[in-house]
């Protein structure tokens, strides 16, 4: 059995929207034997000097189609979290 990785080509970017506000824009893109997409969605806002609400959406998508395999999975995360500064 031959064991096959794939590698994901990744960037991202960080908007700071207005001022205080930030927006995370990411995502991966990879081919070879099959396929698979990444791509995240993410912001912080300050609530005050000690605390931001975070929030974040995420698909993976991917697969391959070749003669020894079939195989396709979607993935979505959501995620809220709050950030506390000391």
């Amino acid at each position: 059995m031959k064991n096959l990785f794939l590698t994901i080509l990744f960037s991202g970017l960080l908007i700071p929207a207005y001022s205080q506000i930030s927006l995370d824009v990411s995502g991966g893109l990879a081919g070879g034997p099959g396929r698979a997409f990444d791509l995240y969605l993410g912001g912080k806002i300050p609530i005050n000097d000690h605390l931001k609400i975070k929030a974040a959406y995420r698909i993976v998508e991917g697969g391959a189609d070749v003669s020894s395999v079939y195989n396709f999975n979607m993935l979505h995360f959501a995620n809220l979290g709050l950030i506390i500064t000391l």
